[in-house]
């Protein structure tokens, strides 16, 4: 484990990466970009509405893991305890689309929360490791 201060990752000439659960940061010198991420409990049920392929930028090709295996939106609806409803779209990796029917409440296994800050934009984007059956009330 590498233990530094933020200006002490500013000024320094490589990118380091450091782990503390539950989260990472990353620090580069060159672009000051600012990356984190944290694992959620989600507070509510999702509700599925739509799986669809994660593309490239741009493109149609679909995106892929590190391991080769293709990732998926799931976009679904979040019923949160105080009765406020949001979209919810989660990244996950799977060899083949995942089999869920819409309105099926789902969950997540390893839900992370990212963000990404760079030249004063911030991009926030959730990921889980599989998309499973059953809510969190079920």
């Amino acid at each position: 484990t590498t233990s530094a201060e933020p200006s002490d990752l500013r000024n320094s000439s490589v990118s380091r990466l450091w782990s503390s659960r539950p989260h990472n940061l990353k620090l580069c010198r060159k672009e000051l970009i600012i990356m984190a991420s944290f694992k959620v409990e989600p507070s509510g049920d999702f509700v599925l509405m739509d799986i669809y392929p994660k593309t490239v930028f741009g493109g149609d090709t679909q995106k892929v893991n590190a391991d080769g295996v293709l990732l998926w939106n799931v976009k679904t609806l979040m019923d949160s305890e105080n009765g406020a409803a949001s979209f919810v779209n989660v990244v996950v990796p799977s060899k083949e689309k995942p089999k869920f029917g819409r309105t099926e409440r789902v969950n997540f296994k390893n839900l992370v929360l990212s963000y990404s800050k760079f030249d004063g934009e911030t991009v926030v984007w959730l990921h889980a490791d599989a998309v499973t059956g059953g809510g969190l009330n079920d």
